[in-house]
């Protein structure tokens, strides 16, 4: 259950209906009858507090997926990506792979931003 789903469904009241006849006479008159029906609003605390513990469980193993996705990620990344220092004079390389985004044009545009200073590269 979506948490947002959830925490909908446990805050909402219950209806309930019901309804009978009644009958009588009163004092030099006819008698009386006709039926009712009602249906009040009621809330059950219990089940509201069941579907709150629900939904909080089901929070925290989303909240622990979401964890455990980030810091697979994380160390996916740390094999492809490092951070090196060049000093002066010295210079650095290697390779950057972009899959190319379906578009009608021939040209790729990339934007990189280095010490503040914005540098475009064109495909």
């Amino acid at each position: 259950m979506a948490i947002n789903q959830g925490a909908g469904a446990a805050a909402q009241p219950s209806r309930t209906t019901y309804g009978g006849t009644f009958s009588g006479s009163g004092y030099g008159t006819g008698p009386y009858y006709g039926n009712f029906q009602g249906s009040p609003t009621t809330t059950n605390p219990a089940e509201q507090t069941l579907a709150q513990s629900a939904i909080i469980a089901d929070s925290h193993a989303q909240g622990a997926m979401l964890n455990a996705q980030t810091n697979q990620k994380l160390g996916a990344l740390q094999t492809i990506l490092r951070t090196t220092t060049v000093q002066p004079g010295q210079m650095y390389g290697g390779v950057v792979e972009i899959a190319r985004p379906p578009a009608s044009s021939s040209i790729m545009h990339v934007s990189v931003t280095f010490a503040g200073e914005r540098h475009t590269f064109s495909f």
